[in-house]
């Protein structure tokens, strides 16, 4: 009764179930699903297609495999959340508009007043903090696409915070109601189109001139190559460090910086000595507590007079000490 009522009320049809693994598997290789459409650009058609056709080389993570198993839960807290009704989806569906765009979301919410909204639910780990953006790009966009699978204005998007190392939740999931963005639709509805189009017409792959393909084994090359230079710089600089203090330990404290190549340029700090607060306060707070009276009062005086009559002085330029080194041959 539960799934009639579902069907009834979304215009997608069912094609596969995950009862079956091989129809589920098979049901998505056909063609392009709401949680790749988001992805989908001529530059990850071929990762995308070869993923599908040899299975993809990602199987999981423990925050993948928790949100997973952490699924069902979600959506019955929700139910009690939202006063409302939401069943588990176990189904791939696909647009009646055209039978290769695919969704399989996580359940449907079913409202009172007989509306149904898609849902879809994430876990985060303990101490995960909400961003600006509530909702992820690549959510929000797989969620537009399910709506224009199934034909629905809404879609509930649920998560909770895991508990310290691993333990159940101590508060009531979150959600939002994301409404249907027609204009967004329209974009993902076209980039899933030129993916099909492209698979249909065998997956060209375009070549690139020699000139091309030389200038990028160039540019990987020199990439490779800073990266072996940078690491050599940072084990040079710490080799360095580490003798530089040896030999002048307050070198560390003032600072240093490089020279020519025979140099080493030390800074030597201005010594100034000043009044401990702190301990005046302490030994003789009256007349501390008179002195801090009238220092405010000069500083507001003088923040006034300094708008009348500026002055604009520069400060002297830090003293340094040039230590000669011989340089290595």
């Amino acid at each position: 009764m539960n799934m009639k009522l579902i069907e009834d009320a979304v215009s997608a049809v069912r094609i596969a179930s995950q009862d079956n693994e091989v129809e589920w598997l098979d049901a998505r290789a056909e063609g392009a699903t709401a949680s790749e459409v988001p992805k989908l650009s001529p530059t990850t058609w071929s990762s995308t297609l070869s993923d599908k056709l040899n299975g993809s080389t990602f199987r999981g993570n423990a925050h993948t495999e928790r949100g997973h198993d952490r699924e069902s839960e979600i959506l019955t807290d929700l139910e009690w959340a939202t006063e409302s009704k939401i069943y588990p989806n176990r189904h791939v569906w696909a647009a009646a508009s055209n039978r290769r765009h695919l969704a399989t979301p996580d359940g449907f919410q079913i409202l009172a007043d007989g509306r149904i909204r898609g849902a879809e639910v994430k876990s985060h780990q303990h101490g995960w903090k909400m961003p600006k953006r509530v909702i992820p790009t690549d959510h929000y966009d797989q969620m537009q696409f399910g709506m224009h699978v199934l034909g629905l204005d809404e879609w509930l998007y649920g998560w909770e915070i895991m508990g310290p190392d691993g333990s159940a939740p101590t508060e009531d999931p979150q959600f939002r109601i994301v409404k249907r963005e027609q204009a967004r639709i329209d974009e993902l509805v076209a980039a899933a189109d030129a993916f099909l189009d492209w698979i249909d017409n065998g997956a060209p792959v375009e070549e690139i001139s020699p000139e091309l393909e030389a200038a990028k084994v160039s540019m990987l090359a020199a990439e490779r190559a800073a990266k072996v230079a940078e690491t050599a710089k940072v084990a040079a600089r710490a080799e360095f460090t580490a003798l530089l203090e040896a030999e002048f330990p307050d070198a560390m404290k003032t600072g240093w910086k490089h020279g020519d190549d025979s140099t080493v340029v030390l800074a030597r700090p201005a010594r100034k000595t000043i009044v401990n607060e702190a301990d005046w306060a302490a030994a003789e707070p009256e007349d501390f507590a008179e002195y801090d009276r009238w220092r405010n009062a000069v500083t507001s005086t003088e923040e006034v007079a300094v708008k009348l009559y500026p002055q604009v002085t520069y400060a002297k330029p830090a003293l340094r000490i040039t230590l000669p080194k011989v340089a290595k041959a």
